[in-house]
């Protein structure tokens, strides 16, 4: 699959996974935000950029990055409650 396709893919993936949530009106944040956490490679290329911008065009909500770098740092923001939305590709690791 070209770059092109997986960068498709990958929007089509979060609109139907994914959606804005309503944030806390006492938090002081913002309405339609999907927090992230992306794996590193993702961001370094600059493919999650694009995957990104093409999601807030499609959808409106606004992406905000939380965390980006190796597996375990994604792993732990994840279980802590820190994000809505993982990406990263799969592996050996158990838990």
């Amino acid at each position: 699959m070209n770059r092109r396709g997986l960068v498709a893919l990958l929007v089509v993936i979060l609109v139907v996974c994914s959606g804005c949530r309503s944030l806390d009106p006492h938090s002081g944040a913002g309405q339609g935000v999907v927090r992230v956490a992306v794996i590193g490679g993702m961001t370094m290329t600059g493919m999650w950029q694009e995957v990104s911008k093409m999601y807030e065009q499609e959808t409106g909500c606004r992406v905000e990055l939380v965390a980006t770098g190796q597996r375990d740092l994604l792993a732990g923001t994840l279980q802590e409650g820190g994000v809505d939305l993982l990406t990263m590709h799969s592996g050996d690791v158990t838990t």
